[in-house]
């Protein structure tokens, strides 16, 4: 594969990766994404991600072009990295391909320090002014789109053999009580941020430059709450970390992004509040659907190696985390 990717290189022109040249090229392995293959490639004095996207993680049939114009569309602000190249023909590896920056630098911890500068990212992310006609997806009605798209995750899982019964007596319960107040809540909501919608604790890279955001697979224009429940929600939190921020860590949190954008804490934290038993109940299922596709063997072949290791999918994928907002 690096030998591919090597000579897949050695044939574009220099100058889509800002270079002058491609006199020394070396592929180096990288950690399997959930749904992609990554390949650390230097090309001095760079270097960039080689991505071989297996799965299209959003459901678009053109996500690698989709986040190739995200990634364009944020260039310059000092949030995502840069974009340098799509290739969606399929021709050399049938599967579309996307280069990227490579980010030197180390994942977030729950520091104070981390948190605040993540607060600021985030805020600065949700302030980055969106034309009305744009590319982006839209939910034109967060909290009822949130709502529907959960219900359908929860449908389709309940038809998978290996299915947990417990996650989805409890997850029809959850939505079954959200209904009570979803028409009364919904006003609070307004489509009009940039939003990321993976805000996991390893999407995010403090380099010398500053924190930035990786992975821009599926982001869409929403209420800035997603991103922020996304932060605070228990199985996300513990899709990459072995704790959960408490509850001071919580709220300075909360008042530390919106002292960067300007937001009343109290309104953010009633948000949050309401959206945020949505955003956990999709994460333990998406944690859930993964371990049945690997127990189903639906993984595909190229991403096995990868998905051996289903511990992180197993502290996820628990009813204990949807009975809490019980």
């Amino acid at each position: 594969m690096r030998q591919k990717i090597e000579s897949y290189l050695r044939q574009l022109n220099p100058r889509v990766l800002g270079l002058d040249s491609m006199e020394h090229v070396h592929v180096g392995e990288m950690i399997a994404g959930d749904y992609n293959l990554n390949f650390r490639v230097e090309i001095p004095p760079k270097k960039f991600i080689f991505r071989i996207n297996i799965q299209p993680q959003s459901g678009l049939k053109n996500q690698i072009e989709y986040e190739y114009r995200v990634l364009k569309f944020l260039e310059n602000k000092q949030i995502a990295p840069k974009a340098y190249c799509c290739d969606t023909t399929k021709n050399r590896f049938n599967f579309d391909i996307l280069i990227e920056e490579y980010l030197d630098g180390n994942y977030l911890d729950y520091e104070k320090k981390s948190l605040r500068e993540m607060a600021r990212l985030l805020a600065t992310l949700h302030t980055v002014p969106i034309e009305k006609e744009s590319f982006f997806v839209r939910w034109k009605n967060p909290l009822q789109c949130n709502y529907e798209s959960v219900a359908g995750e929860l449908q389709d899982y309940g038809k998978r053999k290996t299915s947990d019964g417990k996650i989805v007596s409890s997850g029809r319960t959850l939505l079954r009580e959200f209904e009570k107040t979803m028409v009364k809540d919904a006003p609070l909501f307004t489509a009009n941020s940039i939003t990321h919608t993976d805000t996991v604790c390893d999407n995010f890279i403090k380099t010398g430059e500053g924190m930035r955001i990786i992975d821009w697979e599926k982001p869409r224009v929403d209420d800035c709450s997603y991103d922020i429940c996304c932060v605070l929600s228990e199985p996300a939190e513990l899709w990459s970390s072995e704790r959960t921020l408490t509850e001071e860590e919580r709220n300075f949190f909360i008042e530390s992004y919106c002292h960067f954008k300007g937001d009343n804490p109290s309104q953010l934290m009633e948000k949050v509040r309401t959206r945020i038993p949505l955003i956990s109940l999709h994460w333990v299922l998406w944690a859930a659907g993964r371990l049945c596709d690997v127990k189903e063997n639906k993984i595909p072949k190229e991403l096995m190696i990868q998905q051996k290791d289903v511990s992180r999918y197993e502290k996820v994928a628990t009813p204990e985390h949807i009975a809490k907002f019980l």
